[in-house]
């Protein structure tokens, strides 16, 4: 898989899921290495693709996607449809 296909399916699975989550809920819900899904939200973030902020309880970094956010590029209209 690709940066950008990663990119794509943490995005989709964000945006269909909603709300915020952890790293590590992210990693294991999509059966991923945990190392490797923070590295990606980090740079999503930093493009404006996902938002980032602290937990309710402040003790850890949660990532999800809002209507202020951008879409990853390449990415088509159906894909981000809901079916």
């Amino acid at each position: 898989m690709t940066t950008s296909d990663f990119t794509k399916s943490i995005w989709l699975w964000l945006l269909q899921e909603g709300g915020y989550w952890t790293a590590n809920e992210i990693a294991a819900q999509n059966k991923l290495k945990v190392d490797d899904v923070f590295e990606v939200l980090s740079r999503m973030a930093v493009r404006n693709l996902i938002k980032k902020r602290k937990s309710a309880n402040c003790r850890r970094l949660v990532y999800g996607v809002d209507g202020t956010c951008m879409v990853p590029c390449g990415m088509a209209v159906a894909e981000v449809q809901e079916p």
